[in-house]
């Protein structure tokens, strides 16, 4: 007989044998049977439950009260086959014919040093248990305060040795979910730096230090201990080693937003656009290792000085400047600074016609790059060939698409410009694969079929017109991958990644791509890498992040994700239902797919399972729940 699932870590979820979501409304029903199920041999007597349960009553009051929850648990379950409690004189258990409890997987899992059960320990440990319930009952309240703390240490112990038993990305974000777990607890942030040293991110190690070091302040007024202080010393040691001569060091660079110095305020796009350019095409250079521009923009327009800037990104160094535009003509003022003196070792002005902007961008760059790294190895960087805007007005339609681009609720509004840039200016590979990526999305949001074959259209243009640019390649592998042809858009994805590394944009669509073939592992740990690099990113990136958790069933923490979210799509509210759904709130559930039905009116379970996941199980457990909470058919 299949069992019924009570999960309880991360909040109280039943599921049917099939499937489906179950319900029990009544508080102290659900605590009774997380009492039992973390209870020896998960039972307990009558006076151990009335007494955590009713202990404001009297003994004959809190036995009735305890035998109408029996009653009415025992009824919840009378259509399941088997009764859901075994009672046996003054003894009640849990039946473990009917439940299958992830508290009783996770202790066993949790108690081997097997890799593979250390894995399913974390897959299962969602959070708190029974996250989110409380009761009016103070006996209860200290004893689920014990309980926790009992399986959160547990929990601590076994993400800590995975993080010690793997390598690469996955033990950064098994890393980030032990620190998440207990922010004070400086043992888990040594694990997390040592994570980020392994793979040579010595700038995302440092931040991780001095986020801690800021927490201990403020929470406990307290410095860091001997072992975190010493493995930031053994840091600067190696820093110094390497800036010494060691190839292995990669400089970490921050390019501050360019400061607009003309005298119409509303050229702001155009002073951000060409920063964001110039981050572009530093990112290119696999010896330097770019902080997002997400980040580094945070500073825009604040007066803070050079050095405070860098210790708070964690880089070497600092390329600032400003932007002065008259007429058809553009000055460039830019400076290196070293970080950690705030010395200007390098500074340079470019006066251009505005037809060469793109070859300006690419001089700033490459001139950064030869002084931060010492010499660019010319066999490994191929300069990339610009067709120059033979259009003034091309440029600017271009930056001011890229600004409505970003979010959900304007990337349809950049349409119309690009359309105009390309017919001023056909010839430029970044307008037309920016074009491909505002298609699909406009494809995402209305689903006009033939949207997807025009955007795809341009991808390929602008392979052709530069087929070693990083964006060229994302935006073709991003409409491949709704035209159903996700081996192919994994392989321009790729591409995209090594073309550029700092490019987190093709690294996240890249991770979307895994998970719809059924790797949803590898997925996350990709977006996890985007995350950990870029600390302000794209709200669409916790967005992806949010649907992988969810299929995972690692609902909590896809609630968590989905948070984080500035601007919804109407889809993204859909699948914030499911979670809620699959963790019992029903309540929540429906108010996400009100969200969901005002933010796309009309919308349908078609309209929003437009993915093309290889498993037809993960669409069929979509569909079915979407229309639970209350999505309409069709």
């Amino acid at each position: 007989m299949s069992l019924v699932r009570l999960d309880l870590l991360g909040g109280f979820h039943l599921t049917s044998p099939q499937g489906k979501p179950l319900e029990m409304p009544a508080k102290k029903n659900r605590a009774l049977l997380g009492i039992l199920s973390v209870a020896p041999n998960q039972e307990a007597t009558r006076h151990k439950l009335a007494a955590l349960l009713w202990s404001d009553r009297g003994e004959e009051q809190a036995r009735n009260s305890l035998r109408q929850a029996l009653a009415a648990i025992r009824k919840d379950f009378a259509g399941s086959g088997a009764d859901a409690l075994v009672l046996v004189g003054d003894r009640i258990a849990l039946n473990p014919k009917l439940f299958a409890v992830d508290v009783t997987e996770f202790v066993a899992a949790s108690a081997s040093r097997d890799v593979a059960e250390l894995r399913r320990a974390t897959t299962l440990y969602a959070g708190p248990f029974l996250d989110g319930l409380s009761t009016s009952d103070n006996t209860f309240e200290d004893w689920l305060r014990e309980v926790r703390a009992d399986l959160s240490l547990r929990a601590i112990d076994v993400f800590q040795a995975l993080a010690e038993s793997v390598s690469g990305t996955e033990r950064i974000a098994i890393s980030e979910r032990l620190v998440a777990l207990d922010p004070l607890r400086e043992p888990s942030h040594v694990v997390l730096m040592r994570a980020h040293i392994a793979l040579g991110e010595a700038a995302l190690a440092i931040k991780r230090y001095e986020t801690c070091r800021l927490l201990l302040k403020r929470e406990l007024n307290v410095e860091p201990g001997d072992e975190l202080r010493q493995l930031r010393r053994s840091m600067d040691d190696t820093s110094t080693q390497q800036t010494r001569g060691a190839s292995g060091h990669v400089p970490v660079v921050a390019v501050l937003a360019f400061e607009n110095m003309s005298s119409d305020a509303s050229q702001e796009y155009f002073s951000d656009g060409v920063t964001e350019d110039i981050i572009t095409e530093l990112g290119r250079f696999g010896e330097l290792h770019l902080i997002a521009r997400n980040s580094s923009f945070v500073f825009k327009g604040k007066i803070v000085d050079a050095v405070t800037i860098a210790k708070q990104l964690s880089v070497d160094y600092l390329l600032r400047g400003s932007i002065r535009r008259a007429g058809d003509r553009v000055r460039i003022s830019s400076q290196l600074i070293e970080a950690r003196s705030g010395n200007q070792i390098w500074a340079d002005r470019f006066d251009r016609e505005l037809t060469d902007i793109f070859e300006l961008q690419e001089e700033i760059a490459r001139s950064v790059a030869i002084t931060v790294v010492g010499t660019i190895r010319t066999s490994g960087v191929e300069k990339i060939r610009r067709l120059p805007i033979t259009q003034l007005d091309a440029y600017d339609l271009y930056l001011q698409a890229r600004v409505l681009m970003v979010r959900y609720d304007t990337t349809l509004e950049a349409e119309p410009y690009l359309a105009k840039a390309i017919e001023l200016d056909p010839n430029v590979a970044t307008i037309h694969a920016m074009m491909a990526t505002v298609l699909t999305s406009k494809w995402l949001l209305e689903g006009d079929g033939n949207t997807l074959k025009i955007a795809l259209a341009h991808g390929h243009r602008a392979l052709k017109l530069e087929p070693k640019q990083a964006w060229s390649h994302t935006a073709v592998g991003h409409t491949l991958i709704f035209m159903g042809h996700l081996e192919e858009a994994l392989l321009h994805l790729e591409q995209g990644v090594n073309l550029n590394p700092n490019e987190t944009r093709a690294r996240a669509i890249r991770g979307l791509c895994w998970s719809y073939l059924g790797r949803h592992e590898e997925a996350l740990s990709d977006l996890d890498v985007c995350i950990a690099r870029d600390p302000l990113n794209y709200d669409w990136f916790w967005d992806l992040r949010g649907q992988v958790l969810l299929v995972l069933g690692r609902y909590p923490e896809a609630v968590a994700s989905y948070r984080n979210l500035h601007s919804y799509a109407f889809w993204a509210y859909a699948f914030l239902a499911v979670c809620h759904w699959r963790m019992g709130d029903g309540h929540l559930a429906a108010q996400a797919a009100r969200q969901c039905l005002a933010a796309r009116p009309g919308a349908t379970v078609n309209t929003i399972l437009i993915d093309p996941y290889r498993d037809p199980k993960i669409l069929e457990d979509l569909r079915r729940d979407l229309l639970a909470v209350g999505i309409p058919d069709g």
